[in-house]
């Protein structure tokens, strides 16, 4: 899977995190293409950051866990499902 390519390249150059904010490169990663403003931080769990406008999108989404906090979503994209 892309998103554990990109964390195997993480740490063999020892960064702990990437943030990942253009729209495109969410969307190779995740297979999830945000409407609006959206975040994905690239860690040992990674965390996407989105509006709600775009979480009924991720619903769908088998990779993903949701939770809403505030106005915002939150989801966590696992790449072992």
């Amino acid at each position: 899977m892309r998103i554990n390519s990109v964390l195997d390249r993480l740490n063999e150059k020892e960064i702990d995190s990437a943030i990942i904010l253009k729209p495109e490169n969410i969307y190779y990663l995740t297979g999830f293409f945000p409407t609006t403003t959206s975040v994905l931080i690239l860690k040992d769990d990674p965390l996407l950051l989105m509006s709600k406008m775009d979480a009924a999108g991720v619903e769908d989404c088998p990779r993903s866990e949701e939770r809403r906090v505030g106005k915002e979503c939150r989801s966590r994209w696992s790449p072992y499902h």
